[in-house]
């Protein structure tokens, strides 16, 4: 019978199981006390190989069962633990197949037994997720639906050649479009299984976007270094893509034992994502730093924080340890990014520092420069008038200024041998739906729309005499489906047929973009920043025009405007001079000019 953990949202049942066996609190032997009845059958497997003349099979045995305790299973009817669930004969058909390949495989046999344990042995790649297969299992559906023919040589090509082998079966079973989670933990137990050590690793967020990634990392035995790709993915050959991008944050690969951390304490609140040590951060280019903080940190495991849309606008990316004199130290610290140190006494955030931002010095170490966004107390307010709530990225703009240029056309031939041009467009179009007149000068069957490059247009509608828009032609067009961040693809030009020529005098049209203006109609919140209580809710105000005007708001501190009735992208931002200036300029290597820096 299964043991059921009694909470079934996953990260919390993860964290409830972890706190029955964390800390080597085992009855007795290395089994976990989550197996419940299911201990007979842990110990049977430790009893099958402790008699077996291959004494590494024990060990890896015991390396299992012994960190067992971290790991859960969800499944349809609730989370449970896997000591509670997994059979001896689970694993020993598991262990027996992992071993074979370690002993056999060309991209496995130079790993070290440490190696073989945490890169090829686990059934599990990532808390929670994969499924209840063992390395057989599953080396056998590989071998009949994708296969490894012998022309390949080497990982890369490999792995190469097994995304290429998976997405025709994920496109037959309707799942072309699933998450990066269950794409990079099936590609990972997958490769495991045909004898190639490999790990999931993933990013909390990013810097200036709220997403998250999962990816995988495959060891190479030859050169000794990580071969980083994307699961099910061909869009990049593996270890192509850019890695080092500025908007990534920390970097963490998931482990099946826990990693040392003398702060962790099971039976302690651990904010989002952290409530298994069974993660190492290995992020590129962070640095150290130490911290001066605020208050008695006993007992508290202090976090850097960084701004994130969700829950209380804050959210942890590393944790650090006290160091002494009323510091904290830092390891892994992301270079431009805006910092607050965050701990959570009885799961309650709490802000223990000013606010600063983190800079990478010439000889490679960090140095933490603070940011001045306090207002004073009893000090001056203003009005201010807002028009977005995140900045146009930089690759928008490129593809936007392409559309300088375009023209509209009108015909009474179908190949537009008789086209007179009606309208040109000859400066950068703004981020929203604009009208645009011309004079037709007559009537016309055909009407065309054309851009001197990718026709990056997302809003488009034809407007006859008096205002009156003609009923979109092509539903499938994605210049029609009224979506602000999708157009047209693979076309220079976008063609209207009337049945009869009609007089077309003007047209509404809005280019691609991340539709991250204020809108007309939505609901926005205007939160404000301070040192001691984080972002405090300012006012909430329905927009009736494309800008937003909130009244007494602090002078001199930071701003985050959230968009309540739908969108993903926001980012703090300052008020000066009757603009706009946002914390960073996305997917650049250098933070936007803080108000007041100073060195610690």
């Amino acid at each position: 019978m299964k043991q059921r953990v009694l909470l079934t949202a996953y990260w919390v049942a993860a964290a409830a199981v972890a706190v029955l066996t964390a800390c080597g609190r085992f009855a007795g032997s290395i089994v976990p006390d989550s197996a419940g009845p299911n201990r007979g059958q842990l110990e049977e497997v430790l009893e099958t190989y402790g008699n077996s003349s291959e004494p590494l099979k024990y060990e890896a045995a015991e390396f299992l069962i012994k960190h067992m305790g971290w790991h859960v299973s969800a499944e349809a009817d609730g989370v449970y633990a896997d000591a509670a669930i997994l059979s001896a004969d689970f694993l020993r058909e598991h262990i027996d197949h992992a071993y074979g390949q370690w002993k056999s495989s060309a991209y496995a046999k130079e790993l070290s037994f440490e190696e073989f344990c945490e890169y090829l042995l686990p059934y599990r790649a990532a808390l929670g997720y994969g499924g209840n297969q063992t390395a057989r299992e599953r080396y056998e559906w590989v071998m009949e639906n994708v296969g490894i023919p012998d022309s390949i040589r080497g990982l890369k090509e490999l792995i190469w050649h097994y995304n290429n082998a998976i997405l025709p079966i994920r496109e037959r079973q309707g799942r072309l479009d699933a998450d990066c989670r269950d794409k990079a933990v099936q590609t990972c137990l997958n490769l495991r299984a045909i004898g190639v050590p490999c790990v999931v690793q993933h990013t909390i967020g990013y810097r200036t976007l709220r997403a998250h990634h999962y990816y995988c990392a495959a060891f190479d035995t030859q050169t000794r270094q990580w071969v980083r790709f994307h699961g099910e993915s061909i869009k990049y050959y593996p270890g192509d893509d850019d890695w080092t991008s500025p908007e990534m944050m920390n970097v963490y690969r998931e482990t099946y034992a826990p990693q040392p951390d003398p702060l962790f304490r099971a039976d302690d609140f651990r904010p989002y994502r952290f409530e298994s040590p069974c993660q190492l951060d290995v992020t590129e280019g962070a640095v150290g730093i130490e911290v001066p903080v605020d208050g008695d940190l006993e007992g508290c495991v202090p976090y850097l924080a960084t701004f994130h849309r969700a829950r209380t606008g804050l959210q942890p990316f590393t944790s650090g340890r006290p160091s002494g004199r009323g510091k904290v130290a830092f390891d892994r610290a992301v270079p431009t990014v805006w910092y607050v140190v965050t701990i959570y006494p009885q799961g309650r955030q709490q802000i223990v520092s000013r606010p600063f931002w983190v800079e990478k010095t010439a000889d490679g170490s960090g140095r933490v420069r603070y940011a001045e966004f306090e207002p004073e107390a009893g000090g001056e307010v203003e009005r201010i008038v807002l028009r977005r709530k995140y900045p146009v990225k930089d690759f928008l703009v490129r593809r936007i200024e392409t559309l300088i240029g375009a023209t509209i056309e009108g015909a009474n031939r179908p190949d537009f041998s008789d086209a007179r041009t009606l309208w040109r467009l000859d400066s950068m179009p703004q981020l929203k739906v604009v009208n645009y007149p011309f004079d037709a000068s007559g009537n016309y069957r055909y009407y065309r729309l054309q851009t001197p490059g990718a026709c990056e247009v997302s809003v488009l509608e034809w407007l006859k005499e008096g205002g009156e828009a003609i009923a979109p032609p092509d539903a499938k067009n994605k210049a029609y489906d009224g979506d602000m961040t999708t157009g047209p693809t693979d076309t220079t030009a976008i063609v209207l047929a009337l049945e009869q020529p009609q007089r077309i005098v003007a047209v509404n049209m809005a280019p691609v973009n991340a539709d991250n203006a204020v809108k007309p109609g939505h609901v926005y919140q205007l939160h404000t920043w301070s040192n001691r209580n984080g972002w405090t809710l300012h006012a909430t105000r329905r927009a009736e025009a494309d800008s937003i005007i909130f009244e007494r708001v602090p002078k001199h501190t930071l701003l985050w405007l959230k968009n309540i009735t739908t969108g993903q992208e926001e980012m703090p931002m300052f008020y000066d001079n009757g603009q706009q200036r946002f914390l960073y300029r996305p997917y650049d290597n250098h933070p936007a000019q803080a108000r007041v820096t100073q060195p610690q």
